[in-house]
């Protein structure tokens, strides 16, 4: 019980160190000195609960809650994109590994929306532009002659092309779809994304991932259907496949349209903790050592995955 009122008095006082910056915006540079040396203690404390069972998970996981909201490792934003430029190949520049996707003012999307499906990886030069031209031309000749041999009796001008139809929202025919943001995420790390699955609730299939730089191995968070709510599952990723860290089935479904906040991060002690809207649903300890992470990544199964915001951050060094 006297350990109970330690854990409690700690985070009384963090809070009342922490208080006068809890209302603003996180941002690069020292941390209060005071707040961090209560963070320390209550990290210590917090583990020693969990080993003698002297607290309720319950009040461990707020106390946990309350060290994610105030530590310094992660106080230094590392990178961030809004796509408010409309563009996901500028800066920072993502690379897309397979699938098809739409850049649009605040958000990247998968499958596209309309036709404006994955851009070329770099605009055509001098000699391509000619190239074009010139099969333009030769088209409307051959055009153009078809229909006089037409007016002469002779035969039939062909049939004139029609498109192929854009798939639509959620089409089964869409293939999956990933996205690659090469940067380096240091062993401690919050990987934050704003997502929207914009599909049926019983049908969803997406994933936020690190990898190192091959891309295989790392850790994903996997959002996916099941019946009518939604399955949150934290999986590490091998050369054999991927392996189930620690799952959730929530209470509700995370499809239909609403913006949720999906958080994945690794802790100084090595445990990694998956937040819904800043609700840690996953935590492990994870005593494996990862390889260098060199890869932020987007991934679609099904449905349709839209994407408003991505963020790493950091230690301050």
């Amino acid at each position: 019980m006297r350990l109970m009122h330690r854990y409690v008095a700690a985070a009384g006082l963090l809070l009342a160190a922490a208080m006068p910056v809890a209302a603003q915006e996180p941002a690069v540079g020292d941390p209060d000195p005071r707040a961090q040396a209560l963070v320390e203690d209550l990290r210590r404390a917090v583990l020693q609960a969990e080993r003698s069972g002297a607290a309720t998970a319950a009040f461990i996981e707020e106390l946990r809650a309350l060290i994610a909201r105030y530590d310094a490792p992660y106080a230094q934003l590392v990178v961030r994109d809004t796509f408010q430029d409309g563009a996901y190949r500028s800066d920072p520049r993502w690379v897309v590994v397979s699938g098809q996707w739409q850049a649009v003012a605040g958000s990247v999307v998968s499958p596209p929306t309309g036709p404006a499906l994955a851009p070329p990886d770099r605009p055509p030069d001098d000699a391509e532009r000619l190239q074009e031209q010139l099969g333009a031309v030769t088209r409307l000749v051959e055009r153009l002659r078809g229909r006089a041999t037409s007016a002469d009796g002779e035969k039939d001008a062909p049939p004139p092309t029609i498109p192929a139809p854009v798939p639509q929202a959620g089409a089964e025919s869409a293939p999956s779809a990933m996205l690659a943001l090469p940067v380096h995420v240091p062993p401690v790390f919050r990987l934050t994304a704003r997502v929207t699955l914009e599909d049926d609730p019983e049908r969803h299939d997406a994933g936020l991932s690190v990898r190192d730089g091959e891309g295989e191995t790392g850790y994903r968070v996997r959002l996916g259907s099941f019946a009518s709510r939604s399955r949150v599952e934290l999986e590490r990723l091998t050369d054999r496949g991927p392996r189930t860290l620690g799952s959730e089935v929530l209470d509700d479904s995370l499809a239909g349209g609403p913006v949720h906040s999906i958080a994945l991060e690794r802790d100084q002690d090595g445990r990694l903790t998956v937040r819904v809207n800043d609700v840690a649903v996953v935590s492990v300890e994870e005593r494996q050592e990862s390889a260098r992470l060199e890869h932020v990544m987007l991934e679609r199964m099904a449905g349709r995955l839209i994407v408003s915001q991505v963020e790493v951050w950091t230690a301050v060094r």
